[in-house]
């Protein structure tokens, strides 16, 4: 029989008194909300309230300036902590937290904690909001430990590919797209274990519905994608007939056992596939020419089969187009994306 936790993910605490964190901080006193925790490790994550985030040092803002950092969670353990009730609303967390990023941006080098990271600026900060106060929210309560330890990474891939990829708004994404990018995109490119791709469908759901419910952002269509073809998402993120170059690589490294975070072990990897590849294109040169032996006909460069390059206009990819095919149909006002393929082939072109 599973026994119940100590703790729950949305309880008020308060830290016990003499509990000391990083740079001699003293945390007795401060109070939260956990926001996850880990059973077996008897850890907490907690969320520090308003009260306890204004009252932040200015020695703690300069440690936290100095190393990229934001005071507003801190990692427990049980005994550091004990139950109390809320003094604050989840909203005027948000608010407080608005007032520590001010007081970060005016130490020396602060402002690098927001622009470090080389993404989408506005959009960034967007995300970031938003996902803070799902962490806040019921939906992200009825994540289990393993959805909860894949959430922040699969929605930010699901961000990055929606807005860099298909050109959408940040959390504001279009039906067809996202259906694409869910049974195509993030199958074939994504390498993961499969435990990711299945927490994949709830944590979705569940993000989605926060997303209707509070940020008031339609997500209707989005959630019947990931009811109907979660199970197909799954199915194909495992096939390697469907996976990319990259994925291929990744997923062969893990497979034998290799840290893919090791850079010189995917520089290896990269290595051994230009070799393969450098070989496969030696045995279709000779397969193509062995019909005649060198002593009856002198290889000539130019002989060998050229492609002729076909020009393809950058047109945004949600861009609406009008394509007349070879047999004389004419699509009008359809997606770029949807003939880029046909275009490459040469089956159809623009018309003006």
């Amino acid at each position: 029989m599973k026994t119940k936790s100590q703790f729950n993910i949305g309880d008020s605490i308060m830290v016990n008194s003499g509990t000391m964190g990083e740079n001699s901080h003293d945390f007795g006193g401060s109070c939260g909300r956990i926001i996850d925790f880990d059973e077996k490790a008897k850890l907490v994550l907690v969320e520090f309230d308003s009260i306890s985030l204004d009252n932040t040092p200015d020695s703690t803002i300069r440690f936290c300036a100095e190393n990229e950092l934001v005071p507003n969670t801190y990692t427990f353990h049980y005994s550091d902590l004990s139950k109390t009730n809320p003094r604050d609303t989840i909203d005027e967390v948000e608010n407080a937290y608005q007032r520590i990023l001010k007081r970060l941006k005016s130490e020396t080098n602060a402002r690098n904690i927001l622009q470090s990271s080389g993404k989408r600026k506005s959009q960034e900060s967007k995300f970031d909001r938003c996902f803070r106060k799902f962490l806040r929210s019921k939906h992200w309560a009825q994540l289990s430990s393993s959805e909860r330890t894949n959430c922040g990474f699969i929605l930010e891939v699901l961000d990055d590919y929606m807005t860099d990829y298909f050109g959408n708004k940040t959390l504001e994404y279009n039906a067809d797209d996202f259906e694409e990018c869910f049974l195509e995109v993030l199958p074939r490119k994504i390498s993961a274990p499969v435990q990711t791709f299945r927490d994949m469908q709830h944590v979705l759901c569940r993000f989605f519905l926060y997303l209707e419910e509070s940020e008031k952002i339609p997500t209707r269509d989005l959630q019947d994608i990931v009811l109907a073809f979660g199970e197909e998402m799954v199915e194909l993120s495992q096939d390697p007939e469907n996976w990319g170059i990259a994925k291929s690589l990744v997923m062969e490294g893990i497979e034998r056992g290799h840290d893919m975070s090791d850079p010189e072990i995917m520089e290896e990897l990269f290595r051994k596939t230009n070799r393969e590849m450098k070989d496969m294109s030696s045995i279709w040169v000779e397969n193509e020419y062995e019909e005649e032996s060198p002593e009856n006909r002198e290889f000539n460069p130019i002989d060998r089969p050229q492609a002729r390059p076909v020009y393809i206009p950058k047109i945004g990819r949600n861009e609406k187009v009008t394509v007349k095919y070879s047999d004389g149909r004419i699509l009008e006002n359809v997606k770029f994306k949807k003939i880029m393929d046909d275009l490459a082939d040469e089956k159809c072109e623009l018309v003006e």
